[in-house]
């Protein structure tokens, strides 16, 4: 998504990787494609328990993409959907790029809101069990560092594991709850736009 801000563009990457949690009434256990950590109650949960500075991601925008997701095995009985968690890293600065050495600025605690799609098809992806939009709001990353120069030149700094990062995680949450019950394997999905890629590119917004 590109914004205008003081008369500049301002880049906000969002990328999405591949890690979600979909909790269920069944009990969590292992399963093909499946992982048993995490929450108890959850059918699926492929969310590392300790994230550090930055997570592995996929920009929407950079790759380009519309729709992101995979196809999981549950765990459990009487599979009742109630939410669905997904791993974010915010690459976006409220003022400069992440990109420009140095020039990324955030005040702390300062977000801005996305709306995501959030989908469970079928084990084929041909048919939507449960879907939902909903607006999140994300934080921006940290100021660009003076801890990081060279090669990490614009990166913000993690002092708990003293490494440099672009992206920032963020847990985003949605309540799912529905009558539906979830078959043993089902594809999960999260979409959104940006500049120019996603189902409906938003072009530049102010």
């Amino acid at each position: 998504m590109t914004r205008h801000s003081s008369g500049q563009h301002l880049l906000i990457a969002f990328a999405v990787i591949g890690t979600m949690a979909l909790a269920a009434a069944g009990p969590a256990m292992a399963g093909p494609g499946s992982s048993s950590g995490g929450a108890a109650g959850a059918g699926y949960n492929a969310i590392p328990s300790k994230v550090s500075g930055n997570v592995p991601s996929v920009s929407f925008e950079g790759a380009p993409a519309k729709e992101f997701g995979d196809l999981v095995a549950l765990g459990g009985k009487a599979r009742k959907l109630d939410s669905m968690s997904v791993l974010l890293s915010s690459w976006g600065c409220e003022t400069g790029n992440y990109y420009a050495d140095g020039n990324c600025q955030t005040t702390p605690g300062a977000t801005f809101d996305v709306p995501i799609t959030f989908t469970i098809y079928d084990a084929v992806g041909s048919a939507v069990l449960a879907q939902r939009t909903a607006t999140i709001t994300v934080p921006y990353r940290p100021s660009a560092s003076a801890e990081c120069t060279g090669a990490d030149a614009g990166k913000w700094y993690n002092s708990k594991d003293r490494t440099c990062y672009n992206g920032f995680p963020y847990l985003a949450t949605v309540n799912m709850s529905s009558a539906v019950l979830l078959p043993d394997q089902v594809v999960w999905s999260v979409q959104y736009n940006t500049t120019s890629s996603g189902y409906t590119p938003l072009g530049n917004v102010l």
